[in-house]
């Protein structure tokens, strides 16, 4: 987690001294990856249009499976998410230059927690959250992320790649 806030920071840092983005209404990014969490880490896709330059909106499934014993039984728990959130991005605000996308939104979701081998469900709920994160765009379509959220099934953070089109 240390390591992860340092890379988020370093990002923030050098982000802020570059200038000029391009215009983005209308195109989409998507992003895939691996998310941390209290249980096993979740893989995840999402997608995201830009309304304005600075306001998306957007979509997330994830997944997760993780094997647990209760009351002397093994079971297998999986975690299926869905989810929307939009985001502020700072790019314009900070002057930041092309690669970068730094940015902090809010997302709420549903999260369907089963075990197939006992037919049960726990916790299954709506989960609302809050989050922060940075991209770094290698070319106009490919790039890195990273994000830090609270509140969700992606508590901790996740990381991954992103793709602009």
């Amino acid at each position: 987690m240390k390591k992860i806030v340092i890379i988020f920071l370093f990002i923030l840092i050098q982000g802020i001294s570059y200038g000029g983005n391009p215009r983005l209404i209308g195109k989409y990014q998507t992003n895939i990856g691996i998310g941390l969490s209290e249980y096993s880490p979740p893989v995840y896709f999402g997608i995201e249009n830009y309304l304005l330059n600075d306001i998306t909106i957007g979509m997330e499934v994830s997944y997760r499976s993780s094997n647990t014993t209760r009351e002397g039984k093994f079971y297998r728990e999986n975690i299926i998410g869905f989810s929307a959130n939009g985001n502020y991005h700072f790019n314009e605000m900070l002057d930041l230059d092309k690669e970068w996308d730094l940015y902090s939104g809010l997302n709420a979701g549903y999260y369907y927690w089963y075990s197939p081998n006992s037919n049960e469900y726990f916790n299954s709920n709506i989960g609302i959250g809050f989050q922060v994160g940075g991209r770094y765009y290698f070319n106009e379509y490919f790039g890195v992320n990273v994000e830090i959220g609270v509140g969700n099934a992606f508590n901790g953070g996740k990381f991954g790649f992103s793709f602009r089109f």
